[in-house]
Order: structure tokens, then sequence, then C-alpha cells
């Protein structure tokens, strides 16, 4: 980490001096033996929540942009309590920041899970959330906020041969402790 900076300042120069890589990954994790997955997962630095948007069919697709502008003022008005924000081509992420590595996968897990139920009960309050056909709105993908080995790709990541260039915005600078979100 980089010295003088904060942990959230950290990601966030990390994440915005990332050159466009195809099919480029990051996580939140450390794995043993440089393998990813659940038994080799060692610690968590945080949480991404991966926000699908759900059109009128309940499909997975590109936000409209009075969606869009509604997310980010919400963002911008960190209702979310997040840390940073980047769009992705149907829907957005929001990345919570841990003062301190946790290093319990089960304390993780819990925590996670409860992140994902803040996210959701903001997305309701906001009326940024699915309607009760789960559709017309922002849904937070319980499989990424819950997995604790999961790659995300990186905001100017190259996806399926499109390159994405999602400006990452710093929304605030302290991180959470585990507390928060775990007792």
């Amino acid at each position: 980490m980089p010295t003088g900076v904060s942990r959230v300042e950290a990601l966030h120069q990390a994440l915005c001096s990332q050159s466009p890589t195809v099919e480029g990954w990051w996580s939140m994790a450390v794995f043993s033996n440089r393998r990813r997955g659940t038994r080799n997962w060692m610690m968590g630095h945080g949480f991404v929540v991966d926000l699908d948007y759900q059109n009128e069919k309940a499909e997975h697709s590109a936000p409209p942009d009075s969606a869009r502008m509604q997310m980010l003022e919400a963002v911008l008005e960190n209702k979310f309590s997040a840390h940073l924000f980047h769009e992705t081509p149907r829907g957005c992420r929001l990345i919570i920041v841990l003062d301190e590595p946790v290093d319990n996968v089960d304390v993780w897990k819990a925590a996670s899970r409860t992140v994902g139920k803040l996210i959701d009960t903001v997305l309701r309050e906001t009326a940024l959330g699915t309607d009760h056909v789960g559709a017309n709105g922002y849904a937070v993908d319980a499989t990424v906020v819950s997995d604790c080995a999961k790659l995300i790709f990186l905001p100017n990541a190259v996806v399926h041969g499109t390159p994405r260039h999602a400006d990452v915005l710093l929304l605030d600078d302290e991180a959470h402790p585990i507390s928060r979100y775990f007792r």
C-alpha cells in the first residue's frame, strides 16, 4: 500500500491506474498459493456489491439514462455508505473497504450478507430497486457480494471484445470496521 494514503485511496489509485486489459480481473481477497478458491481464501479487505439493472421484462440489461442519473445522485449523496463506485454496462458496482483485513471466512461471509441486505434496503428506500416482479430497477447480485473467491472485472477491462471505460468515483475515504456489518 502506498505510504501516506488511506486504504480506500490506495484501492482507488490502484483501480484507476490499471491500463485496459483483456479480461482484467481483481479481488478484495488474498489467496494462498496464488490460487483463487474458497479453500485458499486467507483474508478479505472489503466487499464488492454488483448491482444489476433489470428491465421491464426482468432481464439483465443496460439501465436507461434516467435510472443511471438517479443512481448517480444517490451515490453522490452517499446513501449507500460505500467508498468507491463505478458503472458497468448493465448496472454498477459499490465497493466497501474495511479498516483491517478479516481473516475468518465465516465472519466475512456473514458480514457480506449484511452488506447485501443494507444495500438492498437503500435500493427500496430510494425507489431504485426492482419492483414487485423483479423488474425496472437495480438488484443486488447476491452471488457476487457473498462469494469470497469471486473475481471482478476491472472498471476498464476488455470484456468479450468490448472495452469498458468506467470512472471510479471516490465517495468516502474512511474505511469501515467489520463490526459495522458483523457482531
